[in-house]
């Protein structure tokens, strides 16, 4: 993980831009949610985040300018088919539930091919 301190001064900013602009500058079904995560949490997510597997993505044999790790089910490019992938990791649970929002819908189990 890079480290947020400047180079030139070796100190971390005492302060973070706005990225995401204003509500109305977000997408439709975007929900921002500043302060979802505490900086104590956040620490310690990278902490964890620097343990996963990471591996450079790749598409049909060209290899991306990034590194990413799949939870859940995946696609396989080589395959060309979704293939199960890692578990998503007991530490992300807790961020998960609370950045689902009051908009998301409730968690349901469904029944094999309910969606055809």
């Amino acid at each position: 993980m890079s480290s947020l301190k400047s180079k030139a001064t070796g100190r971390t900013p005492a302060f973070q831009h706005d990225l995401f602009g204003t509500a109305q500058d977000l997408p439709e079904g975007f929900a921002y949610q500043p302060g979802l995560i505490t900086p104590q949490e956040e620490t310690e997510l990278a902490r964890h985040l620097e343990g996963l597997p990471f591996q450079a993505f790749d598409f049909h044999g060209h290899l991306a300018n990034r590194r990413v790790v799949g939870f859940g089910l995946r696609y396989d490019y080589d395959r060309r088919e979704v293939v199960e992938a890692l578990p998503i990791p007991d530490f992300l649970l807790p961020v998960r539930e609370r950045g689902r929002g009051p908009c998301a819908p409730a968690r349901r189990g469904f029944r094999a091919g309910a969606d055809q």
